[in-house]
């Protein structure tokens, strides 16, 4: 089975692995997705058109996880990531995604794939969003991870970053618990960018990504059912202090 390549942030991987699981957390559902219009989202590729199992009726389609990855797996980049945005709930900030011709966009996301299965890692397709396109670490974040899984990366595949979960509730929450282990380095838990550049956001990720890949050894679970598990309860998948 594919497994992505991971070089983990030493002190991020030291605190993660010296707390303690529960048992008890049950792996969570990833959210199923909405309907869109397709009148909306058409424009936004090429062929004008999205495959037919999108099709949620004659003038909707359905962004879930399956359909998605569905579309990354058949070329599909433009309709895939109509898609995502879908999910991720981020049409309100299209405008900053789509800010490349529709082409250069497409064909980005095409050396996207390429980079990933090359070197079975996503650190080139991650920089080449942020610093190439311009995307949110966010919206890199949900691409890159159904894109993944679309090459058959299903142990470890990057997930997706929600500000309000992840960087809000989870992250003080992980501080939190390390301190009761008298260790933290006092920024361990933030997974924010510390200035600008692709660097900066790369690091950033990775040390998240630690952190979740660490989880998900300690658990048995693949990153995906980490991160759904998390965003269904950030506080409730550590505990209570």
């Amino acid at each position: 089975m594919k497994t992505l390549k991971w070089i983990y942030d030493e002190k991020t991987a030291e605190c993660s692995r010296k707390l303690k699981m529960i048992d008890a957390v049950q792996i969570a559902d990833q959210f199923l997705g909405r309907k869109m219009f397709k009148s909306t989202w058409e424009p936004k590729t090429l062929e004008q058109k999205f495959p037919d199992y999108c099709n949620s009726s004659d003038y909707q389609i359905f962004c879930s996880p399956t359909n998605i990855i569905r579309c990354f797996g058949d070329s599909q980049m433009l309709q895939g990531l109509a898609l995502t945005i879908g999910w991720g709930n981020m049409a309100r900030t299209s405008k900053h995604i789509y800010d490349k011709q529709l082409s250069e966009i497409d064909s980005a996301m095409i050396k996207c794939s390429e980079l990933i299965q090359q070197k079975d890692s996503v650190e080139d397709a991650w920089k080449l969003c942020v610093g190439n396109l311009g995307w949110t670490d966010t919206m890199t974040s949900k691409t890159l991870h159904f894109l993944t899984r679309s090459l058959g990366y299903e142990v470890n595949p990057c997930v997706a970053i929600d500000t309000a979960i992840i960087m809000d509730e989870l992250a003080p929450h992980f501080d939190d618990h390390i301190k009761l282990h008298g260790y933290i380095p006092s920024d361990v838990g933030t997974w924010r960018s510390r200035g600008r550049g692709t660097e900066a956001s790369w690091t950033a990720y990775n040390r998240y990504m630690t952190a979740i890949c660490c989880f998900a050894e300690m658990k048995n679970w693949t990153t995906t059912e980490v991160e759904a598990t998390i965003f269904h309860d950030p506080i409730g998948f550590l505990g209570p202090i």
